[in-house]
């Protein structure tokens, strides 16, 4: 693959997990979050940061709620509008922001919230609602095929220093400079 290929991979992952990101709960220090919704917890309502509270008009927590926003251990799943799944979130929240461990799951899913185009993974340190510290990137294509891994350290939501690049088997070592 091309460098410039390289570029546009690594470029289509940081806008992936920056919206991941926005919608788990991160303000970024030079864009504010344009809403909070309201989604479905086990008893109650509660709330989570969004970037683009157009996109996303729906969702349950099944975690913990403290003064109204998603708190504790859980998952967060939220819909379009046609009640299409778009986005599941795995792990720790704070004030309805993403915080600790997680993992997000971003991509089409079909009406039983089975992925059915583009998929993209992320594992690893949240804080602040941003990916920050030890994670890894899966991205496959809707038939299952890997595209590639990221490993390494993040911040705000951007791989840091050296890192793994994995495709088609090769690992190889990069670094952001």
């Amino acid at each position: 693959m091309n460098l410039t290929k390289r570029v546009v991979l690594l470029l289509a992952v940081v806008v992936i997990l920056a919206l991941v990101s926005g919608c788990v709960g991160f303000s970024p220090p030079d864009r504010k979050a344009t809403g909070f919704l309201k989604v479905q917890a086990a008893s109650e309502t509660c709330g989570v940061w969004l970037y683009d509270t157009e996109v996303y008009a729906s969702g349950y927590w099944t975690g913990g709620v403290a003064g109204s926003k998603a708190s504790g251990e859980g998952t967060l799943v939220l819909y379009n509008k046609e009640k299409q799944k778009l986005l599941e979130y795995r792990g720790g929240m704070v004030e309805g922001y993403a915080s600790g461990t997680g993992q997000v799951i971003a991509g089409e899913f079909d009406v039983y919230g089975d992925l059915t185009k583009y998929f993209f993974v992320y594992q690893g340190e949240w804080s602040g609602g941003l990916p920050n510290g030890e994670g890894i990137v899966w991205s496959y294509q809707a038939n299952d095929k890997l595209e590639y891994i990221v490993e390494g350290t993040f911040k705000d939501f951007a791989v840091t220093g050296k890192y793994f690049y994995t495709k088609d088997g090769k690992r190889e070592v990069r670094e952001v400079k």
